[in-house]
């Protein structure tokens, strides 16, 4: 299919060739006058004017197919944005049905995390409990709140690589009202024990206190790091929970100073070189 571009190529040579046959019969021309052959030079002279009208029809028939080239660009933007157009509502459909998916998912979080509530409160209502009782064996709302923040860090947390080397886009990404169990475990989620995990030992310990009256002060327990004993660090592990402790607040502070930001960044790195340095000379001497 010969297109509006091909046309135009094909006009442009025949102007060419006009204009080089022009030159050639002019000069032809010139000479036939000057031997005084009158004949010829009228003769030439005709086929010059013959000429220069196919190179005027030339001449208008590109500007004619420039024109129309010219309207068929604008026809086939408008075109692809029209069909960008319709890409991106057709991921705004998209993006809708997911948010409605994640609107019935809270709705329905929320209705269990209120049946959970109740019958906690039903069951610290029936038997005789010490407060960390209680919390080790996930029967308080804020026990339950915290495991559930627990796994929202877990599940959702994308950890950043920092140094430039974050590949994936949602990079400190985390659902809200995420919540690390431990400083150090901070760009670390897969350390956090899963809410099923936390919920199966928390039951375990619940009918493990009924039968035997054993409180939680005389077992191992854990949510998460809750009720461990306090972890001792170093001073170099200290400097570093403190600097991740910053940084988690300037993620979610919309008005940050991006130099501040990356000089907190510049300090975490060599904290944390400093820390893996101390981590090597332990395992050597262990």
């Amino acid at each position: 299919m010969t297109t509006t571009n091909d046309r135009v190529a094909v006009v442009e040579g025949a102007v060419a060739q006009t204009n080089r046959k022009l030159a050639e019969l002019t000069e032809k021309r010139e000479a036939a006058l000057l031997k005084d052959d009158d004949a010829t030079a009228i003769k030439l002279g005709a086929e010059l004017d013959a000429l220069r009208q196919a190179a005027k029809a030339h001449a208008d028939k590109l500007v004619l197919l420039k024109r129309a080239l010219a309207q068929e660009e604008v026809e086939r933007r408008a075109k692809e944005r029209a069909q960008l157009i319709g890409k991106i509502e057709d991921k705004i459909a998209q993006r809708d049905k997911v948010m409605l998916e994640m609107a019935d998912a809270i709705k329905q979080l929320a209705n269990a995390s209120e049946r959970a509530f109740k019958i906690v409160r039903e069951i610290a209502s029936s038997w005789s409990w010490a407060p960390h009782d209680l919390t080790a064996a996930l029967l308080t709302p804020p026990a339950i709140m915290a495991a559930v923040s627990h796994e929202f860090y877990r599940t959702s947390y994308h950890p950043r690589r920092y140094g430039g080397l974050d590949t994936d886009p949602l990079a400190g990404i985390v659902l809200p009202g995420a919540r690390c169990p431990r400083l150090e475990w901070m760009e670390q989620p897969q350390r956090t024990r899963s809410l099923a995990d936390v919920t199966r030992d928390a039951s375990s310990f619940a009918r493990q206190f009924l039968r035997t009256g054993r409180s939680s002060a005389a077992v191992e327990h854990s949510i998460n790091g809750q009720g461990d004993a306090p972890v001792q660090r170093t001073e170099a592990e200290t400097r570093l929970a403190a600097l991740l402790s910053q940084q988690r607040a300037l993620v979610d502070d919309p008005n940050v100073d991006e130099v501040k930001y990356k000089q907190l960044m510049d300090q975490i790195v060599q904290a944390q070189t400093l820390v893996d340095a101390e981590k090597r000379v332990e395992t050597q001497n262990a």
